[in-house]
């Protein structure tokens, strides 16, 4: 059976959403200029061994590939780990409002890129579209992005494996 729709991109997030509308499944949105898969997939390593858990293939994580990434996992699941990414201001937020609202949000790292996102800060303020879901409860940052000015309005939870002072620190141990 063929379905005409006027424009595939836009049905495809809304098909995606529509599937996440009525689930109890928890979503865990990972966002940053590098790490995003490697923290995905240690995520998705720390929740196997006591929940139900899927995840985005591979880099399935724009606006194309997010949706066809959730169409494609097992959704019968406790948590859903997916990997978020934008390549313009406002992408995040778009992901987020019409595709999978997270329950848990964290961002990696912040670097700059070339046009609009060069400027740090700037990117900061985009990374942080991943919060705006008033279902997202958990906001979780890397340590060493608190001093950026975007993270100065919240109390962030934060992470590290070099400041033990972190909310939540990992001791690597060689």
């Amino acid at each position: 059976e063929i379905l005409r729709v006027e424009d595939v991109l836009k049905f495809l997030q809304a098909l995606a959403r529509e599937e996440l509308k009525e689930s109890p499944t928890k979503i865990i949105g990972v966002t940053g200029s590098s790490g995003k898969t490697t923290t995905k997939e240690f995520i998705y390593t720390l929740l196997k061994s006591e929940y139900r858990v899927s995840k985005t293939l591979k880099s399935y994580n724009s606006k194309a590939g997010l949706p066809i990434a959730i169409l494609n996992m097992d959704r019968n699941v406790d948590f859903l780990v997916l990997e978020m990414a934008m390549d313009e201001i406002g992408e995040l937020e778009m992901l987020v409002k019409k595709i999978a609202r997270p329950d848990i949000a964290l961002i990696t790292q912040i670097a700059s890129f070339a046009g609009d996102l060069k400027d740090v800060e700037v990117l900061a303020r985009a990374k942080k579209e991943i919060f705006i879901a008033e279902k997202t409860k958990t906001k979780l940052i890397n340590k060493r992005l608190k001093n950026l000015k975007a993270f100065q309005d919240e109390n962030y939870l934060t992470y590290s494996i070099e400041d033990k002072k972190a909310d939540f620190y990992l001791d690597v141990e060689n």
